[in-house]
């Protein structure tokens, strides 16, 4: 008989252990301790697989949760100021963590004085309302994702790539994957507003990031574009061709292309 107590509180020790979770407080601050809102905070495991994340409360605080100890990395970034990076090791149950700083982007500082008030926190994403300058400057959505110069990010408008810390950004367009052809045919004064998923949960919890293009409802109508490349001299070049038609709540995607070396 005292076997099986014995066995049974064994059990409920080992259930209670395994669903225990380590919790991580921090905060991120400006140079001169500011409490920095909204920043990003992610964490990773050391081969760069994303574990979780959070954004930080109008005093610059967030809270992780975890569910083992072990060697982390975490990534910090925040409209206006320089990313950071550093390697944190959890041994504890309660681990707070010393505040992180983060530089001042002067460059970046210049558009968030310019669409601060464009950029507002919503449920568990940013939301950014593109500025003039920004849409008048690109042509394309890859354009003007360079333009709004998020902090961390690496956009090639060119070559359709976008990275955060190195890592590939997945894009929607009105909540849909969209594919490089799609992206790049979008024109930005198309663009109504952008969703910046920095700590993606939902439909897009299976990104390392994402990038939702929410844009204008036309009833009818549409256009076309057309992008050709040729060289001088032997025969070579790229012709391709994008439309898009709108019908009542119907929109329609046509895309070809034509190579020849």
């Amino acid at each position: 008989m005292k076997r099986c107590i014995l066995y049974v509180l064994a059990i409920c020790t080992c259930a209670i252990t395994s669903y225990s979770k380590n919790i991580v407080f921090g905060k991120v601050v400006s140079a001169d301790s500011i409490g920095i809102e909204y920043a990003s905070v992610r964490l990773l495991a050391t081969d760069s697989t994303f574990i979780t994340g959070a954004t930080t409360d109008s005093n610059g605080k967030y809270t992780l949760e975890l569910n083992k100890n072990g060697k982390y990395i975490l990534q910090y970034s925040a409209l206006g100021y320089n990313s950071k990076q550093i390697n944190a090791e959890i041994t504890k149950e309660t681990t707070i963590l010393p505040a992180t700083i983060l530089e001042d982007n002067s460059k970046q500082l210049s558009e968030v004085t310019i669409t601060g008030s464009r950029i507002s926190r919503v449920d568990n994403h940013l939301l950014i309302i593109p500025d003039r300058m920004s849409v008048k400057h690109s042509f394309s959505a890859y354009q003007l994702l360079e333009n709004l110069m998020l902090p961390g990010f690496e956009v090639n408008s060119q070559a359709g790539i976008v990275n955060l810390f190195n890592k590939g950004v997945s894009l929607y367009i009105d909540g849909q994957p969209a594919d490089y052809n799609m992206v790049k045919n979008l024109r930005s004064r198309d663009v109504e507003k952008i969703e910046y998923h920095d700590v993606p949960s939902g439909r897009y919890s299976a990104d390392y990031a994402a990038i939702n293009f929410i844009t204008r409802k036309y009833k009818f109508g549409g256009y076309a574009n057309f992008d050709v490349q040729q060289c001088i001299g032997h025969l070579n070049g790229t012709y391709e061709g994008y439309a898009q038609i709108a019908n009542d709540n119907t929109k329609y995607h046509v895309l070809g292309g034509y190579s020849m070396w």
